[in-house]
């Protein structure tokens, strides 16, 4: 940048390897050192040094090019004048070696022909020019309006838009008493600190001067910083944002005081419109959360440092480092317990309907009841519900409402089994995020032991936990899922296998997850494969084990440019003991990991270079591990018997590290129920 002044003295060195080697002397002088002091005293106000000495300029690491325009031989106590023509010929001079800003802290008349033609060279190629707007003279009326040299420069024929006029406040951001006004010029008129500015002379002495002449610097050192941090901008463009950044004060708007506002560094280097990451034109949202599911417990993401552009195409290092929402442990005692539940059930071996409704108003007995009964129907309300229809003893079709296909295929096996409140079957997938809304399943014997089920399932992935007051629409966007299923089985008298396959579409969320749009991973599909096995190792005893499989590939999407995996699983292990303490009493144990991500490859294209000549993004890419360190662990005793004229059921159970987080405390329960059918 460029300086139109008396020219620059550094005695304090605050310039050093700084002062431009086009830095000269015109009109009579044959050098560009300072010996009055005003353009050094305005040169660091500008642009003086980080060195702990004396003042800081706005742009202290700017290479300053001194053109020194006055003429010593006509000089006043108020100081020497500068020929027009010298003016001229620096600002030819400034532009013509690569000054992008021009600072001329001198006022005086309208500019000649001469002078305006430079003017309008200058900014024809682009430069910004930064002029004061004058001091009142002592015993003279106050200016309005700018002085004419002002004025003139400003006039759109030769500014075009690239000229500021600089006015003055105080400390208090009030104008400063001797700062002319800017009528007429509002909109192309910003106002900086005048009054007191600590800035030193030519010898290197600390001094506080006042004038527009020291607020003039100020705006010019803000442009060339912007100019310096983002190559892009034009001229043009860094005018306008330090005019529309300005700090509003007075009347709103322009106003003949103030101008556009108070210069404001800060406004102008903040971010303008939406920040798109470099290279992709995805929106960047400040705050943005994903939500987790439970298979991916305590993951916590990596730092996702990156280059995001705003609406002038400016380059900006951004944190995309996800907020994650967790799920947590979901499955709680209280819920498994569900104590007001009652269970309906009617029909024949045909055609069965059993339902789980919940009183609302009053009670429901499912002696003689029919819950086509209006009056009934007020009172309670549906939890879930299953119709069986027989065709064959071979062929047979259930509907379930508000069930997933999981429990209807456990319900079709039949036989006594022990009842676990808190340790899932290895083959319920998700119980914590999946919320059935319907499932079909269809059954058929083949022979010789064999046995073919088919069906679907239907429903939507359960929401995190919300924070009271916070509403996050990632965490709390629909999430349906679809799912059908194949298994065949095999008995024996002693034995029993079984071998399936699920194939699980999730439209908004990918394992039970809501990625932000930014991460990726908007929909995925999801195999899961299953092996089942259990054996009669004694007249009474029964082990059983079940094992589930699951590869996620999740979409493309965002910086997820290749897509995403995951792979899942979960498993359990029975021990059922019959007639253990009486004839119908029966003992169970097992031991469970619900479906925990043990793998994945979620890599993320993160720009993290962006080269301001080509407009091209260099990119990284950073691994998102989405397998948590905890892993859940449940294990549950059962035990049941009849007593009297119902049932007694006690349940012991302990989970370790719950929603596969490893800091969550041990879950230790005791659960004791009788129940009877009236």
């Amino acid at each position: 940048m460029a300086v139109l002044d008396s020219g620059l003295s550094d005695p304090a060195g605050e310039f050093t390897g700084r002062i431009s080697a086009a830095s000269r002397g015109f009109g009579s002088n044959t050098s560009y050192a300072d010996v009055e002091g005003h353009g050094t005293a305005v040169s660091a106000v500008l642009a003086a040094g980080r060195n702990d000495r004396h003042i800081m300029g706005m742009a202290w690491g700017a290479t300053l090019m001194a053109l020194r325009t006055d003429d010593q031989s006509n000089c006043s106590d108020s100081g020497c004048t500068h020929p027009t023509s010298a003016i001229a010929s620096a600002i030819d001079h400034a532009w013509q070696n690569g000054a992008r800003v021009i600072n001329i802290s001198l006022g005086g008349g309208t500019a000649p022909g001469q002078l305006l033609q430079a003017v309008s060279r200058a900014t024809a190629a682009g430069t910004i020019i930064v002029v004061a707007a004058g001091n009142n003279l002592e015993g003279e009326a106050p200016l309005v309006s700018p002085d004419a040299l002002a004025q003139s420069f400003a006039d759109p024929a030769y500014a075009r838009g690239l000229v500021i006029i600089a006015s003055s406040v105080n400390e208090n951001d009030t104008v400063s008493g001797f700062s002319a006004g800017v009528f007429g010029f509002e909109t192309v008129s910003l106002a900086a600190l005048g009054n007191r500015v600590r800035t030193i002379d030519h010898e290197g002495v600390d001094y506080l001067y006042t004038g527009t002449s020291l607020a003039a610097p100020q705006i010019s050192g803000a442009a060339a910083l912007l100019a310096q941090a983002f190559p892009n901008l034009s001229g043009r463009q860094i005018v306008d944002l330090l005019l529309s950044t300005a700090r509003d004060v007075g009347a709103p708007g322009a106003d003949a005081r103030y101008g556009r506002g108070i210069l404001d560094v800060a406004a102008a280097f903040a971010p303008q419109g939406q920040l798109r990451v470099a290279g992709t034109g995805l929106a960047v949202t400040p705050g943005a959360n994903s939500a987790l599911s439970a298979p991916m417990g305590d993951v916590t993401g990596a730092a996702l440092g990156t280059v995001a552009l705003d609406a002038l195409a400016r380059a900006y290092r951004v944190d995309l480092s996800p907020g994650f929402l967790r799920r947590g442990s979901m499955h709680s005692l209280g819920a498994a317990l569900d104590q007001h539940a009652r269970h309906v059930t009617m029909g024949s071996e045909a055609l069965a309907l059993s339902l789980n409704v919940a009183p609302v108003m009053g009670s429901l007995s499912s002696a003689g009841s029919s819950l086509l009964d209006v009056e009934r129907g007020r009172q309670s309300r549906l939890l879930s519900g299953v119709l069986e229809a027989r065709f064959s003893t071979d062929m047979a079709m259930t509907l379930g409402l508000r069930t997933g296909f999981s429990a209807l295929a456990t319900r079709a096996r039949g036989g006594a089994a022990p009842t676990f409140l808190m340790a899932d079957h290895g083959f319920d997938a998700q119980r914590g995020d999946l919320r059935p809304a319907g499932a079909m399943m269809l059954s058929r014997r083949l022979g010789e032991g064999f046995s073919l089920t088919g069906g679907f399932e239907t429903g939507h992935v359960g929401a995190p936990v919300h924070r009271p007051g916070v509403t996050d629409p990632v965490a709390t966007r629909p999430a349906p899922y679809h799912a059908v299923s194949m298994t065949i089985g095999m008995e024996r008298s002693a034995a029993a296998l079984s071998a399936g396959l699920t194939l699980m579409d999730e439209p908004a969320s990918a394992l039970g997850a809501r990625f932000d749009p930014l991460l990726g991973g908007q929909s995925a599909r999801t195999l899961f494969a299953r092996l089942g096995g259990s054996m009669r190792v004694a007249p009474q005893l029964t082990l059983s084990a079940n094992w589930q499989h699951g590869w996620t590939h999740a979409a493309a999407g965002g910086l997820l440019t290749r897509g995403g995996q995951l792979a899942s699983e979960s498993w359990s292990i029975d021990l059922a003991r019959r007639n253990l303490f009486a004839s119908d009493d029966l003992l169970g144990i097992r031991i469970a990991q619900p479906l925990r991500v043990v793998a994945s490859r979620f890599d993320l294209a993160l720009p993290d270079q962006w080269d301001w000549e080509t407009q091209v993004a260099t990119s990284r890419v950073v691994p998102l591990d989405l397998a948590p360190g905890g892993r859940e662990r449940n294990h549950e005793l059962s035990y049941a018997r009849s007593v009297g004229p119902g049932w007694l059921g006690a349940n012991l159970f302990l989970r370790e590290q719950g929603g596969n987080i490893a800091a969550m405390p041990d879950d230790l329960g005791l659960a004791l129920r009788w129940s009877a059918r009236f």
